[in-house]
């Protein structure tokens, strides 16, 4: 065999088959023939055995298990460590994070044989492995068997053999403990190494979850034992950027440093398959270890929360801006994992920032900061280090970490010790600006009111009237957001200053804006934050001050820009003095006639931002800010500033992704949608030749004609914002019908009707929301909901059932707004079950309340000031659905009545002639088949078809002469006269009929003398 390896595999399997018999005078061994040592010499198959050896993994299995016979000691274990050896490769392979060229699990392969093996020698002779190939071998077990699984797909059997062997081990103690320590020591080194490496597929939460288990070792600390130490993590934290990763941050963070003073950020050159960077993996890890083990937290690693409250900040700046470079966070991070690490780290912050029953312990913390006195332990020793790191950089970072935990801490503080933070703070206001900032700010935001916090309030007051407006850009501005950082909530009860403080301030400002010197835009902002303070104050102060006011909000709003990030924080701050000055308004006579003056300017640079589109923006949550404040101005314009175009102007906001932007925006559409029918409802009034049309703004349009494919089954998969601002799309419709006169409700009927966006969008898309075509068992169940009126304003996001009581009422709506558009599509309906879906629906939770509210309408003061005078009256039978209207004419009625069938507007509504007196039959039935138009086809309403029959009647016995074509006196078409003569019979026609008769003839000859008319 060896001289011809080629055979061998052949060869040994007879040799090693116990159930080979007599095979030429040879006799298979079984194990327990075999010599119990064959001394050092060398076995008749080491040379075959010397490289990779040409055998099948199970073979090579059962030679080692018999290798005495073929193999020297030496070369059994050369074998045997050339398996371990490739197994450990292996697994350092699978550990790979996936790439294009090999997926997730793909570089794990076929374990099965290399454990096969490795179990089967290990179990039938367990000195077979060294203490080398131990070290080795059961690291990359334990691997394999608790932590791969997590990550990787690796089969149910394989996983158990490897399990088997580690158990195995840890039964038999093989080597003593001094070799158990070396392996788990190397385990936990190895674990290390892939918690802090960004190549690999396993995650260090799956590695805690694995260690969880306890198949390690009965107690393991993972944050001393597998974690980098305190010193690594600090020197980690110290090499990121200190700065805010984007300007616009400071729309939610009112005293982050200013776009000028903002160092570029990268994102990280290395990170997992999450987005994670190496920090950012360490971190995630230690919190989920942090949380499991709350008290060990608590009482040894209170030091890791400012790592864990930087990681939180990092999670929180990329949700909100996710386009900013982040340098611990790729963009393709997934932002369930980022709220995720919030809601943990705000959970373990208030765990670990309860007070201790430690009297003065806040005391003696600052005393240490603000000396050189040695740190103390626990919570007092992660205050002293969190100043101190802010006192060392003076970064954005640090600052945003210790006002957090200052605010958690200040909570259970007295006006003393609050008072000493503030002496403090006056300490290290010239050499660190920031940290002073960040101090007063959790200090005011305690609420406890210190008497230096007051007095420090102002003294900053009467500085600014100091500060030259050439140092005004550089002094000015931090004086100025020193003082916001000091300014107590709205909500509060506490005076900002006095009033003669407050005007100096604004004397301050006015000298610098007044003067030669440039004003920068950041000024100008810090200005506006301070103001938004102040206004409450100086309400009733007379003076320029408002001036200033206005003309700073004026210049905010002329250089600001939704799509330019450097402008938003300033745009946020504007925004919210104005909603402010509007509220103050509300109760103050004087300031009210002040803003009155300016109003109309400021309101109108409000409205040409929110009509502004942002297609190509990345949505960010300053920018979503800013755009709700914006809205929230706007809907409540005055109707001046709301023309027939802003409805097509504003429609795009309806496709936002904030839900409260669309409800907002909504508001004012409603308004706009009644300003545009009232335009046109006007210019059809005089539009004597129907050349006017009335016509769905192409930007309403394109929101209505999606099709979104919606169904119960996947109802958990819609994007709720699209689907929201889809539904509401038809709500503007639907507003645009309100107040119309028939003539306008025609034409917009005749738009959807070419467009056949009913059938094509609005039905299909109901009926899926609805769950009307799964069936009747499965439809969405109405019997608790009104389905006649709905507030968009109390929409609740996120609910199970908000989208489709929307969808219930506008289904409503559009059977009452157009029934015969409806009617035609369930009648044109191809599939019967779908049909008849639809109709016992319909029937069953529609009908009713369109009925009631049809004879309402009938029955309403509106209607009843239209159709009843001396001759017309109109009575209504509600216990049987029916109107009945007579004319009176010379003490002789005419009469007609209508009948609500029960399932209408599926079926039809009857018109009847009940009396006919004096007038033709075939003048009658013209006039019945008016009616009967109006209400079928032209989608009017009952009071509609009542007022046309009353025109048709009074125009009648007032000599009016009737259409020879229709012989009725109003065109059903576009309710207008018949005013085209034939010179030659003299008889008078409607347009509409005499353009549908020239299309019909293909002639343009008089329909009763055939002379020619054009």
């Amino acid at each position: 065999m060896a001289a011809h390896p080629e055979a061998a595999a052949g060869a040994l399997e007879l040799l090693v088959n116990g159930e080979t018999r007599d095979l030429q005078g040879l006799t298979a061994v079984g194990a327990d023939a075999l010599p119990s040592s064959s001394g050092a010499a060398a076995g008749p198959l080491d040379p075959l055995f010397a490289d990779t050896p040409p055998v099948p993994m199970a073979l090579l299995a059962r030679v080692l298990q018999r290798g005495a016979l073929f193999l020297s000691p030496v070369a059994s274990r050369a074998a045997l460590a050339r398996v371990v050896r490739a197994f450990a490769e292996r697994v350092e392979s699978a550990l790979a994070a996936p790439t294009d060229s090999v997926p997730l699990g793909l570089a794990a392969g076929s374990f099965d044989a290399e454990l096969q093996l490795l179990a089967s020698v290990l179990a039938g002779r367990p000195d077979a492995a060294d203490a080398d190939m131990r070290r080795t071998l059961l690291p990359a077990v334990y691997v394999f068997a608790y932590v791969l699984p997590r990550a990787v797909p690796l089969g149910e059997d394989v996983v158990r053999v490897a399990r088997s062997i580690w158990a195995q081990w840890k039964e038999q103690e093989d080597g003593g403990a001094g070799l158990r320590a070396e392996v788990v020591a190397e385990v936990k080194r190895r674990l290390s190494v892939l918690v802090c490496s960004t190549d690999v597929c396993v995650t260090p939460e799956e590695i805690l979850d694995a260690l969880a288990e306890g198949t390690l070792a009965p107690a393991i600390d993972a944050v001393a034992d597998i974690f980098p130490a305190k010193a690594e993590l600090d020197a980690m934290l110290d090499a990121l950027p200190a700065d805010p990763s984007t300007p616009s941050l400071a729309v939610l963070h009112p005293h982050l440093l200013p776009a000028s003073a903002l160092r570029p950020h990268k994102r990280p050159a290395a990170h997992d398959a999450r987005g994670f960077s190496a920090y950012a993996r360490i971190l995630a890890g230690l919190l989920q270890a942090l949380a499991a083990d709350r008290r060990a937290a608590k009482e040894q690693h209170v030091w890791a929360l400012r790592h864990v409250l930087v990681l939180a900040i990092e999670a929180e700046d990329v949700l909100a801006v996710p386009t900013a470079p982040s340098a611990v966070f790729d963009r393709s991070v997934d932002r369930g994992a980022l709220e995720g690490i919030g809601a943990r780290a705000q959970q373990l912050t208030a765990y670990l920032l309860t007070a201790t029953a430690e009297e003065g312990w806040r005391t003696r913390a600052l005393e240490a900061a603000s000396g050189d006195k040695p740190l103390v332990g626990g919570l007092p020793g992660l205050l002293v280090e969190l100043v101190r790191c802010a006192r060392r950089t003076d970064g954005s970072r640090e600052c945003r970490v210790l006002e957090r935990v200052l605010q958690h801490v200040l909570q259970d503080a007295d006006k003393a010790e609050a008072d000493l933070w503030m002496v403090f703070a006056r300490k290290i206001e010239k050499s660190v600006p920031e940290t002073c900032i960040a101090i007063v700010s959790a200090v005011s935001a305690s609420t406890l009111e210190p008497p230096r916090l007051e007095r420090y309030r102002n003294e900053l007051a009467a500085d600014l009237l100091g500060i030259s407006s050439s140092k005004a850009n550089t002094q000015g501005l931090l004086s100025l957001r020193k003082l916001a950082a000091s300014a107590p909530g709205l909500d509060s009860d506490v005076v900002f200053l006095p009033q003669q403080r407050s005007v100096n301030i604004f004397k301050a400002c006015q000298q610098w804006v007044a003067s030669d010197e440039d004003i920068e835009e950041e000024l100008e902002s810090a200005m506006t934050l301070v103001f938004f303070h102040l206004a409450p104050l100086v309400q009733n102060v007379p003076g320029t001050h408002w001036d200033l006011i206005f003309d700073v909000v004026e210049s905010n709003l002329e250089n600001a820009s939704l799509t330019d990030d450097e402008t938003l924080v300033s745009l946020a701050r504007t925004l919210r003095l104005i909603i402010l000055i509007q509220d103050l308004t509300l109760t103050n006579k004087t300031l009210r006639a002040s803003w009155q003056e300016r109003q109309m300017q400021i309101l109108t640079m409000v409205r040409d931002l929110a009509a502004g589109q942002l297609d190509d923006m990345a949505g960010s949550t300053p920018r979503s800010t800013c755009r709700e404040l914006v809205l929230s101005i706007v809907q409540d314009l005055p109707t001046s500033l709301i023309t027939e175009d802003t409805l097509p102007k504003m429609c795009h906001l309806l496709a936002d992704p904030s839900v409260d932007v669309q409800k907002m925006t909504y508001q004012l559409l409603t308004v706009a949608a009644r300003k545009r029918t009232e335009h046109f409802v006007v210019e059809a009034g005089v539009d004597v030749d129907a050349v006017a049309k009335a016509d769905l703004p192409l930007e309403l349009l394109d929101i209505l004609q999606t099709n979104l494919n919606l169904n119960q089954s996947d109802y958990e998969d819609l994007d709720e914002s699209i689907v929201f601002g889809y539904l509401l799309g038809w709500m503007v419709v639907f507003d645009l019908f309100s107040d119309a006169s028939l003539k306008v409700r025609l034409s917009y009927i005749d738009q959807l009707r070419t467009l056949d966006i009913i059938g094509t969008s609005f039905i299909p898309n109901l009926l899926g929301l609805l769950g009307v075509d799964q069936g009747i068992p499965k439809a969405f169940k109405l019997d608790v909901w009104t389905v006649d009126e709905y507030l968009v304003q109390l929409y609740e996001s996120g609910s199970p059932w908000s989208l489709q009581v929307l969808a219930a009422h506008l289904y409503y709506r559009a059977l009452l707004t157009v029934p015969s558009l409806i009617y035609n599509w369930v009648l044109d309906c191809k599939d019967r079950q779908l049909s008849s879906s639809i109709a016992t629906y319909t029937s069953l939770h529609f009908s009713p309340v369109l009925i009631r509210a049809e004879l309402a309408h009938v029955k309403s003061p509106e209607a009843t000031a239209e159709l009843v005078d001396d001759n017309l009256t109109v009575k209504v039978a509600t216990a049987v659905n029916e109107i009945v209207a007579s004319y009176l004419v010379d003490e002789h009625q005419l009469e007609i009545k209508l009948k609500i069938p029960s399932d209408w507007p599926l079926h039809k509504i009857e018109v009847k002639d009940v009396r006919r007196v004096g007038v033709e039959e075939t003048r009658w039935r013209a006039w019945i088949l008016a009616v009967q138009q109006t209400l079928w086809s032209q989608n009017g309403r009952i009071v509609d078809g009542l007022g046309l029959f009353k025109k048709n009647v009074t125009l009648h016995f007032e000599g009016q002469v009737e259409c020879a074509i229709c012989y009725s006196i109003i065109s059903v078409m576009d309710l207008t006269l018949p005013t085209k003569p034939c010179k030659t019979c003299k008889n008078r026609f409607h347009s509409g009929c005499l353009y549908k008769w020239f299309s019909t003839s293909h002639s343009s000859s008089c329909p009763l003398c055939r002379s020619d008319i054009i």
